[in-house]
């Protein structure tokens, strides 16, 4: 119920707040549906728009505010899927999309998530690929694609709101120098580069955003693909184009089974190793319920550290 909505939201808001989280983050996306009543993507059925009072609630409450957005999530049938073409009519949909959402929402920050073309649409996209002239090679058009849309949102949510920050939500790694040599000396499974057909270095260095959040969602102890190796290979790509890198740590899996979690200062030394690299400029995380539970002092041990500085640093959490 609404009621029942509103109180969580509330709850939660109370508790980031008395965290001393100075941003709240929103996942605009819950299930198949987005939270938020503009454009054209199907929306979670409520009597009141949840986007809005988040907003109103952390404004209340002197918070910062940022939203995920999903670039090509669009609406397909009753619910949202990622789409698997990009034509006219859906580069369209993104710009308006955009457009509405940040003219109607009073954000501090957008983070552009979900980007990617992947192989398991191939076929329909080879379809779309042919019958957009089929000249330029199937690999080039998937990127054209990719980066059409990104291009069309960025567009989008600056002519919808001049203010707002736009930022790119990037996975771990662009690319494992094995792959390409510009990229990371780690050995990712999924790289956006060949496997979502995504450039986002070369966003970045066509100066798309305002900042970008990487999402380091590894420990210092992994091997494939090491936390400090990570932030300072975004941070060389963000500093070079002068914009801010925010990291965005893993606070689900604090103090959990998987490698390099089990201690409850992983966290906080992550942080301690972030702060060393230039370009970077705060850290967002992504469960309020595990910062809430904190598990054997874990989120106890951040505070401090946060304490310390905490005027001048970011501090945000998704509301999770």
């Amino acid at each position: 119920s609404s009621t029942t909505i509103k109180k969580e939201i509330d709850e939660a808001i109370s508790s980031a707040k008395k965290m001393m989280l100075n941003t709240i983050i929103i996942d605009s996306v819950w299930g198949d549906f987005v939270i938020y009543k503009t454009g054209s993507a199907a929306s979670l059925t409520t009597d009141f728009d949840v986007m809005e009072y988040i907003i109103q609630k952390a404004r209340e409450n002197e918070m910062f505010v940022y939203s995920t957005f999903d670039v090509l999530k669009i609406r397909q049938g009753n619910g949202n899927a990622m789409s698997d073409k990009v034509d006219a009519a859906v580069l369209t949909e993104v710009y308006d999309n955009a457009k509405a959402f940040a003219s109607t929402y009073d954000l501090d920050g957008v983070l552009l998530d979900n980007y990617y073309l992947t192989a398991s649409a191939t076929g329909n996209l080879y379809t779309s690929y042919l019958s957009a002239g089929g000249g330029m090679g199937f690999e080039n058009y998937m990127y054209d694609s990719t980066e059409s849309a990104m291009a069309a949102a960025v567009q989008g949510m600056h002519d919808g709101d001049r203010s707002v920050q736009v930022g790119l939500l990037s996975d771990s790694v662009w690319a494992n120098s094995e792959t390409n040599e510009a990229g990371s000396e780690t050995s990712a499974d999924f790289e956006a580069l060949t496997d979502g057909y995504a450039d986002t270095k070369a966003y970045i260095e066509n100066g798309y955003y305002d900042f970008v959040a990487v999402k380091a969602f590894s420990s210092r102890k992994n091997t494939d693909v090491p936390f400090d190796t990570v932030v300072k290979w975004w941070a060389k790509i963000t500093k070079a184009k002068e914009i801010p890198l925010y990291v965005m740590q893993a606070s689900s899996k604090s103090v959990s089974t998987e490698t390099g979690w089990t201690s409850p200062s992983e966290l906080t030394e992550q942080v301690m190793e972030a702060r060393k690299v230039d370009g970077y400029e705060g850290s967002m995380f992504d469960s309020l319920g595990r910062l809430k539970a904190d598990p054997q002092g874990s989120t106890t041990a951040l505070k401090k550290l946060f304490n310390e500085e905490l005027d001048v640093e970011y501090f945000a959490t998704k509301l999770e």
